[in-house]
């Protein structure tokens, strides 16, 4: 549900949520973001740069919850995977942003 999707998005906000989150290389994200950019405020998230080709700390900015939400594309594309009849299937949806907002 998008719904859901904003809850993930906004829960990584909170100090019990987000500590487990990890770069590419596999090390915890979320010290090497605050080093670098700082703690983050109650309307503060850590926004990752879409373009950016690896997650790494240095791809990440310090944005206002606002402003971070007016950077979300208007659709949001993702797929996953499923099992039917005991044969993996990839399933992929859209949902429009904007149902959220």
């Amino acid at each position: 549900m998008p719904e859901d999707i904003w809850n993930i998005l906004l829960g990584a906000t909170s100090a019990d949520s987000y500590k487990a989150i990890y770069d590419g290389s596999g090390k915890a994200l979320t010290p090497q973001l605050r080093r670098s950019l700082g703690e983050l405020s109650q309307n503060e998230i850590y926004f990752r740069d879409r373009n950016a080709a690896r997650n790494t700390a240095d791809h990440y900015q310090k944005l206002k919850i606002s402003e971070a939400v007016s950077r979300v594309p208007d659709e949001i594309h993702y797929s996953f995977a499923v099992e039917v009849g005991g044969q993996q299937q990839i399933v992929s949806q859209t949902i429009a942003a904007g149902s959220v907002r």
